[in-house]
This record gives structure tokens, C-alpha cells and sequence, in this order.
């Protein structure tokens, strides 16, 4: 049986084409799940709860609570400053979004618990020694993101980090390796180094466990992945129970949807204004240190870096339920009696409808949205060459196409206020009828009034 290149077959998980050294499944999970515990946001179900709960306070409060205040009362300080309130704003949007998700954590850590009693059921763990490979794959990609994204994260506070030292070694005034309002002079000894030794331990701490976090909501969404791929091969293997499989999948997939997705959506709403931050304070610094550049661009590619893995994911997710039909149309089906034809049904009706992982209301996790900003559509000569991103990057011709239609077709005029207009000065000479005006001239000693103007050509 040959499948579309969409749909992996289960020769891609062979051990001739998968040499992928042997993961415990969902181990990605596990590692996400143990760096938030250590660092005080998962609190164990025992008598221990209560204790454990204060060392959550001053875990916080060490990695977070003292950098919330300083930034927010530098940014009042500090108010009209636009360099120094950008140098502040997208570091504490940053560590807002952070401490947000840890209130998510720790409030809906029940509902949580039922994820991963679910990923450890009977259910989805029967086939962990039949498809090996696929669960091993599946690990691997899981590690793989966490461990680029942990790379961008760790370079970009290291340079953070070096600062203090690249200004001792250059003889430049002393700096914190990131600004706020402290109610003591930061440049005397020996409150200066130890201002520095917290902020350099805590915002590494803070990478960690923020990486941490992310990685866990994907981490549920690879499995899910994981699980819709094993329900694909016992389609073409024949296997009666997918259809229960397949519906804990839908169900596992919504409940992570509505404790995560909201978070998700000011996570990616947050890293777009700070991208444009960052890039910001950097045109605008006057004294160029290297070690600080090359961190606020390991920033940069750490926060797109974020969206990557929610956009991946999430489009992973839409692929292999949207090929669960078509692996299941494919199979032999027909030779089989009429409960096994009735059970693939049921299943192929509950597939008809992709699998969307939602942040909040609006945005949809996918290359397309990851990929909203990649240009005019007209790099690539045709659609066949772009290979498996054509869907990806359908939008932006459309876009244009509508663009042209409404502004260079429609051609709707804009209603503006402005001063009266006395005659055209210029027209659009690429036109023979109903010339476009492309310049006014006005009169400027009258008093503004609200009249039509012609659009530009899109």
C-alpha cells in the first residue's frame, strides 16, 4: 500500500530508516515535568503540600517577584524615557507572561494530573513494544525542540549575564546586566555584585523553568501526535479499539486546549511586541557592548523560536488527524465483516473534523500562522516549488490577489478630512479611462473639511 507523502506509512518508522537510539516514551514529558517540580510549581499530593508551597513563595519571589517590582517601578520612574521604558517593558512582559503561566500551572494541576493519568492508561500505553520506533521518533522530536530552544534561551542569558564583566574588562561605566529601580545606588560595592550574582542566577533559573513550561504543553500536544500516528498503523494493521483510542485523543487534546490555550495566545501576542522591543533597543543603544548585541539577538530568535514550537506543533496535530481518514479509506477495509466496517465509520466520522489546537478564540497553532509574514508570494516561480510548504504560503497570493481586486479593479475612493481640493495635479498615466488622481492640489488657506480622495493602486 503506497501512501501520499503526507501520510508517513510505517516503513518511515523501521529500524532500517529509524536508527534513533531507544527513549522511554513521552520522555520529553517526564524531563518538562521534573524541571517544573524542582523549581517549585508542581506541588506534591502529600503531607508535604504546605511546606512545599512556601519553597513555591520564595522560588518565586527569587526568580520573579523582585524583578516584577524593580521593572514596573523603573517604567514609572522612568516614564517618558522611551529608551530606557523599552529596555524594561519587554523584559517584564517577558517574566508577566511567565508568572502568569505558573498561576495556570498551579491552579489547574488536577486537571493536569489527569492528562498524564491518561497518557499512562492501558489505552495509550499498549502499544509502546509494537510501534517502538514511532514512540522513539516522537521522544526524539520532542527532545530536539526543547534542546534548541534551552540553546537560544542559555546564550542569550550567558551574554546577558557577561555584561557587568565585558564593562570591567573595557573600562566603561558599571551596568546591571538588565535595568530596573533598586532603592539603593547599583553601582557601589558590594551592592553592585551582589545585584548582578541575583540577577545572573535568577534569570538563568527563570530560562529554565519557562522553557520548562512550554515544553510541557507541547510535550502533551506531541503525544497526542504520537497516539493519532499508532491509531493510523492499526488501521493498516487492523485493530478493533482505535475508535476509543482516537476519541480520548479528541478529549485529551480539548482539555488542554481550554487550561492552555489562553496562555499560549498572550505568550505569542507578548513575543511579537517583544521582538519589536528588542530590535527597537537595539537601534537605539549608543554604547555598542558585543556580549550584550549578540543576547538581545539570542533573544530575538529564543522568542520566535517559542512560537515555532506552539505553530509546529499544533500544525502536527491538524496533519495527522486530517490523514487518519484517509489511512483508514485506504485500508482494506472491505474484507472484513460488518462490526470492524461499522467501527471504521464511527472513526472516520469522528476524524472528518481536524484536530485545531485554538490559542484562545482567534489564533489557530499553525505554519500558517508561524508563517503569516513571509512575503509577497511571488519568490518562488510556481506553487510546486515550494514544496511541502505550498499550503503554507497560499495565503499570501490569495491576499494579494483580493488586494488587487478591491483597490486596482473596485477601485472604492477613501473619505478623509483635508484641506479643500482645488484640481488634480497628477493622474495615473498607465490608465486610458477614469484616471486615478495620484496628487491633489489643495487649498490650504481654507479650513479643513471631509471629502472623497482616489486610493493608490495596491
Amino acid at each position: 500500500m503506497t501512501l501520499s507523502n503526507e501520510n508517513k506509512s510505517i516503513d518511515t518508522f523501521t529500524i532500517e530508516n529509524n536508527s534513533l537510539k531507544h527513549l522511554k516514551p513521552n520522555l520529553q514529558l517526564n524531563i518538562s515535568l521534573k524541571i517544573i517540580k524542582y523549581l517549585g510549581t508542581w506541588p506534591p499530593v502529600s503531607s508535604w503540600r504546605n511546606i512545599y508551597y512556601i519553597f513555591t513563595l520564595f522560588s518565586f519571589i527569587f526568580i520573579l517577584g523582585i524583578y516584577l517590582v524593580v521593572q514596573l517601578i523603573n517604567i514609572f520612574v522612568f516614564w517618558g524615557n522611551i529608551e530606557v521604558m523599552v529596555a524594561s517593558t519587554f523584559l517584564l512582559m517577558t517574566n508577566s507572561v511567565h508568572a502568569y503561566k505558573i498561576c495556570v500551572i498551579i491552579k489547574n494541576q488536577k486537571r493536569i494530573q489527569l492528562l498524564f493519568d491518561t497518557i499512562s492508561s492501558e489505552l495509550f500505553t499498549k502499544n509502546f513494544d509494537k510501534y517502538e520506533r514511532i514512540f522513539t521518533w516522537y521522544a526524539w522530536s520532542g527532545i530536539k525542540h526543547h534542546i534548541a530552544y534551552q540553546s537560544f534561551g542559555t546564550m542569550a542569558v550567558f551574554c546577558w549575564g557577561f555584561v557587568p564583566i565585558s564593562n570591567a574588562i573595557t573600562g566603561n561605566e558599571r551596568q546591571l546586566p538588565m535595568d530596573g529601580w533598586y532603592p539603593y545606588d547599583t553601582k557601589l560595592s558590594p551592592a553592585f555584585e551582589l545585584t548582578c550574582g541575583h540577577q545572573a542566577v535568577a534569570v538563568i533559573i527563570a530560562c529554565c523553568h519557562n522553557i520548562g513550561m512550554d515544553t510541557l504543553i507541547n510535550g502533551f500536544i506531541n503525544v497526542a501526535c504520537c497516539q493519532l500516528e499508532v491509531i493510523k498503523q492499526n488501521i493498516l494493521s487492523i485493530d478493533d479499539g482505535d475508535k476509543n483510542v482516537h476519541q480520548e485523543i479528541n478529549q485529551s487534546v480539548q482539555h488542554i486546549q481550554s487550561i492552555f490555550g489562553t496562555v499560549i495566545m498572550y505568550q505569542l501576542i507578548a513575543n511579537c511586541l517583544i521582538i519589536c522591543l528588542t530590535a527597537f533597543h537595539v537601534v537605539q543603544m549608543t554604547v555598542y557592548i558585543p556580549a550584550e548585541i549578540f543576547g538581545m539577538m539570542m533573544y530575538m530568535c529564543c522568542m520566535t523560536y517559542q512560537i515555532f514550537i506552539f505553530c509546529w506543533n499544533g500544525n502536527e496535530l491538524t496533519i495527522q488527524s486530517e490523514t487518519l481518514a484517509f489511512t483508514a479509506i485506504t485500508s482494506n477495509w472491505w474484507k472484513f465483516d460488518k462490526k470492524y466496517k461499522r467501527s471504521l465509520g464511527i472513526l472516520i466520522t469522528r476524524s472528518h473534523k481536524p484536530m485545531i489546537f485554538k490559542a484562545g478564540p482567534l489564533i489557530n497553532l499553525s505554519l500558517q500562522t508561524f508563517m503569516k509574514w513571509c512575503g509577497s508570494g511571488n519568490i518562488a516561480p510556481t506553487n510546486d516549488s515550494l514544496g511541502p510548504f505550498n499550503k503554507t504560503d497560499a495565503d499570501t497570493p490569495v491576499a494579494s490577489s483580493i488586494g488587487y481586486t478591491y483597490f486596482n479593479i473596485l477601485r472604492p475612493q477613501c473619505f478623509a478630512l483635508e484641506y479643500p481640493i482645488v484640481s488634480c495635479e497628477k493622474k495615473d498615466s498607465k490608465r486610458i479611462v477614469e484616471k486615478k488622481c495620484l496628487e491633489y492640489n489643495l487649498d490650504t488657506k481654507q479650513n479643513m473639511t471631509e471629502q472623497w480622495f482616489d486610493n493608490p493602486d495596491f
